[in-house]
């Protein structure tokens, strides 16, 4: 193979694959120094009372994170439960464990997707490596891993990626034993599928990423009759993503007291949602540190559809779905590309009435379109450009890696991250108050109180937050409470 990087040898693409893995370990290295967050006491703090099998067992089936509990990514919390209580870094460091397995999963996932492309040996490796090392090292990614209760996603992730290195073993044998073949292919996606969703809801997305795969990628199998192969496809593919679509539809319109709760339609969050999938795109490409933090419940509603910045993003999504079905069979990566993007995104970015933004969403949906980057560049006919194209990407995961160093550095920071979170979100509740718990944390009280004041006296729809303020006040000046500002 001519170009950069002859992988031609099983160890050279050995010691390649695990030198990019040790590196994302020791990336990720600063970040455990880091904090609990949102959602992590309120779905975690139950671990306080787990002492046996007994209340690991109630603690693990009585979760309220989702509609189905999460009990799989409640045990692996459980497993931890003698660490609660303390810093979050036994936690994190699982966290980032997770991700490194994960990422060796990717990998098996795009070298197999690279043989179906019928990549020699060489190629399909470098391919998978290339996809490897955007994903792995995308900072879009990192809350995913340095939001502790966020395990659910990487959890649900791992079953999926099982699930979907299972499907492709199993389909490389359709044309030789159909039958046994089409068992194990059904085996691994429900299975997988159960497991991904009992670790987080998205999870049921699995089938639908396996249809953009053989939508896009896959050619139909010869030793299967049409009827039986759409048969086929349509219980186990397509059934699972009109279930999903249903359920999506049936959500519509809200109910007063969900509006009322999230300040927006349903018809609101779609055409914001167009909006933030943009910058989540944005955000991959020209990843800028400072933005990728915990806090984004001051993500501006979009009220209009005539909005210049919807219509806009409205527009061009409609213009690269349509390219997409249009040049499914001449340019099949881009094709892939976007189709298994939106389909990661048809739970929480649809009309499922959840905060509106939030990086961990892309964890799985930033699969595909890695794998396209990287397979495309490996696949260009011209050595002259694939040799520039090899090199502008290898770039792009460098600066990748020196932007994921500087917020892994910064997370593990908990006083330093706080202070510039709040200054990158200055109208989130949520920013404030992890602010003002690093600074009661720290021993500035009142800092806390000053912060809060500053606060209300800007945003006074959070009044609310007095109440805080004033206690705090009290536990430093008892008798004189009320009138210490």
């Amino acid at each position: 193979m001519n170009g950069l990087l002859d992988f031609s040898q099983p160890l050279q693409r050995t010691a390649s694959l695990a030198t990019l893995l040790i590196a994302a370990w020791f990336l990720y290295q600063p970040a455990l120094g880091g904090a609990f967050m949102l959602d992590d006491l309120h779905n975690l703090g139950g671990l306080s009372t787990v002492t046996d099998p007994s209340s690991a067992a109630q603690y693990v089936f009585n979760g309220i994170a989702g509609p189905l509990g999460r009990p799989v990514a409640l045990a692996s919390f459980a497993l931890q439960a003698d660490s609660w209580g303390g810093s979050a870094r036994p936690f994190l460091t699982v966290n980032v464990m997770i991700h490194i397995l994960n990422g060796l999963l990717a990998y098996l996932f795009f070298l197999q997707l690279a043989a179906a492309r019928r990549f020699a040996a060489g190629p399909a490796h470098l391919a998978a490596l290339g996809a490897l090392a955007v994903w792995l090292l995308m900072p879009l990614l990192a809350t995913s891993s340095l939001m502790v209760v966020q395990r659910m996603t990487t959890l649900a992730a791992l079953w999926m990626l099982v699930g979907l290195n299972g499907y492709l073993h199993f389909r490389r044998q359709l044309d030789v034993r159909p039958q046994p073949a089409l068992a194990g292919m059904s085996v691994s996606l429900v299975l997988a599928t159960a497991l991904a969703v009992l670790s987080k809801e998205n999870g049921a997305l699995l089938p639908g990423l396996v249809l953009v795969t053989e939508a896009c990628l896959l050619s139909r199998p010869v030793a299967l009759s049409s009827k039986h192969w759409l048969l086929w496809r349509s219980v186990f593919l397509l059934a699972p993503v009109m279930v999903i679509a249903a359920f999506l539809l049936k959500l519509v319109p809200y109910d007063p007291v969900v509006v009322k709760a999230r300040d927006f339609t349903a018809y609101e969050r779609l055409i914001t949602e167009a909006r933030v999938l943009w910058d989540y795109v944005l955000g991959a490409l020209f990843p800028r540190g400072s933005s990728f933090s915990p806090f984004h419940d001051d993500y501006p509603v979009s009220r209009s559809i005539l909005e210049p910045a919807v219509l806009l993003a409205t527009t061009a999504w409609a213009a690269v779905i349509a390219g997409a079905i249009v040049l499914r069979r001449r340019v099949p990566l881009f094709s892939f590309a976007v189709g298994w993007f939106l389909v990661a995104h048809l739970l929480e970015s649809t009309t499922v009435p959840l905060y509106l933004y939030f990086e961990h969403r892309n964890y799985s949906a930033m699969l595909g379109p890695a794998f396209a980057v990287a397979a495309g560049v490996v696949a260009v006919s011209s050595a002259r450009l694939q040799t520039a194209l090899r090199v502008l990407l290898a770039g792009f995961v460098i600066v990748n890696g020196l932007v994921l160093l500087g917020i892994t550095s910064t997370w593990g920071k908990p006083q330093v991250a706080a202070g510039l979170w709040q200054i990158e979100s200055p109208d989130s509740a949520h920013a404030l108050s992890f602010l003002v718990r690093q600074q009661v944390a720290s021993g500035n009280p009142d800092g806390a109180i000053v912060t809060i004041s500053r606060f209300v006296e800007s945003h006074p729809e959070y009044g609310y937050l007095r109440l805080p303020q004033l206690t705090l006040s009290c536990s430093i000046r008892p008798g004189n409470c009320l009138l210490y500002t």
